[in-house]
């Protein structure tokens, strides 16, 4: 059941980069079962997993393994958000993991989990600094509250603690995606802020000494915000001037569900071709089902859940169970 609400049902992160020095772009995945996995790329395009000695960070439900260099020794660091247990960078010693244990990185005590990260050298002295996209309830939240407030983490000599930080100023809001960038083409790194459902997005201007001053609508810098679940910012149309893309939670809200096209979900799983990967995800999505049909005043109804994780193969009669 957890599966089925915020914020596990939220993705985990993947994050890409040459753990190893040898060239080849490997993969660092979050997971809040395992804590990590670790994928060695062989130059091929085929992809091993590393074998590793996670200690406690295999007890960590890690929604975000994030690789970046945060102490400016060449080799890409792995930083960690993990949902009630806070957030840790993992330093990479000559292409490999575990010779230094967890290091804590500060926040709010109150917050359950950092969502959204981004790294960028805000304050010009070298080392990449951390924005922590936080979040605590989803779009349960109707009251903002201040265990969602994000903040900005300087990293000073590449010595990451939490410790330096700057809180941003604004409602807070329920993050889901957080992205530096120069948005203002005065050389200084920005940031965006895409919150969920309630609160709006936010734009920061940066003064490329660490600090952020939030824009506000009289400016016209921005002539409107959404509430975003991703955001990126590319020269779409090569005239030297960002565009932002912000992709909107929209909904049933602007009637768009009524246009989508979605292929049935019978058919979701038909395209893996490992079969007991296929028949993990028809169990899940029998579950799936399941959940959305709802209780219909049947007293039994919740008790028939407990078939479906038990019995994979009640995944094919799950009609029957409903």
């Amino acid at each position: 059941m957890r599966d089925m609400w915020p914020p596990f049902w939220e993705g985990r992160s993947l994050s890409s980069g040459d753990i190893d020095g040898d060239g080849d772009i490997d993969l660092a995945v979050a997971s809040t079962e395992a804590g990590l996995y670790l994928y060695s790329n062989d130059g091929q395009g085929q992809f091993s997993r590393v074998d590793l000695d996670l200690g406690p960070l295999a007890d960590l439900q890690v929604f975000n393994a994030v690789l970046v260099d945060i102490d400016n020794d060449g080799w890409l660091d792995l930083f960690l958000a993990s949902y009630l247990k806070g957030n840790f960078w993992w330093r990479n010693h000559g292409g490999a993991f575990g010779a230094t244990p967890l290091s804590p990185v500060q926040n709010q005590a109150e917050t359950p989990l950092s969502m959204a990260l981004s790294f960028a050298d805000l304050d010009g002295d070298g080392y990449l600094d951390l924005g922590l996209g936080n979040w605590a309830a989803g779009w349960y939240r109707r009251i903002p509250g201040e265990e969602s407030r994000n903040r900005v983490v300087f990293n000073p000599d590449g010595a990451l603690s939490g410790q330096s930080f700057h809180e941003l100023p604004g409602i807070p809001g329920e993050t889901l995606s957080l992205l530096f960038s120069d948005f203002d083409g005065d050389g200084a790194q920005d940031l965006i802020v895409g919150n969920d459902f309630d609160i709006p997005d936010y734009f920061y201007r940066g003064d490329g000494q660490g600090g952020l001053q939030m824009v506000t609508q009289p400016e016209g810098l921005i002539p409107h915000t959404t509430t975003t679940m991703a955001v990126k910012v590319a020269d779409l149309f090569n005239d030297t001037r960002p565009e932002i893309y912000l992709a909107q939670i929209a909904g049933r809200s602007s009637g768009v569900s009524e246009r989508l096209k979605m292929q049935p979900l019978a058919l979701y799983c038909d395209a893996i071709q490992d079969a007991q990967a296929r028949a993990t995800c028809q169990q899940n999505m029998a579950i799936k089902d399941w959940y959305k049909s709802g209780n219909r005043f049947d007293p039994s109804y919740a008790g028939r859940c407990q078939p479906l994780y038990a019995d994979p193969g009640a995944a094919g009669g799950a009609a029957g169970l409903l």
